[in-house]
């Protein structure tokens, strides 16, 4: 699995999901696998920005806009979220 997402790489979520927030986290469910996943407040965040289809630039300056965050740790955590987002089929990337 590549492990790096270009900056102009379009985010969206997976049709086949619905999510809740429960106080500051989110949980979203893959309706196909009828398993729940649980975001943390970050992730939920990121989650709740991902409404629209984002790229992966306008991801990491909506981060570093709310967070204390230096760019390679920003780039580095956010990218493992949302692999691990599209490994569980919640969200695609596509590279334009």
């Amino acid at each position: 699995m590549n492990n790096t997402i270009s900056h102009n790489a379009l985010i969206e979520k997976s049709k086949a999901q619905i999510s809740s927030s429960i106080d500051d986290e989110e949980a979203v469910l893959d309706t196909q696998a009828g398993i729940y996943y649980s975001l943390n407040s970050v992730g939920s965040y990121i989650w709740k920005y991902l409404d629209t289809p984002k790229t992966m630039s306008q991801i990491l300056e909506h981060v570093k806009s709310e967070y204390e965050v230096d760019d390679e740790t920003c780039q580095a955590s956010v990218e493992q979220l949302l692999l691990s987002l599209k490994e569980y089929q919640l969200i695609t990337i596509r590279c334009e």
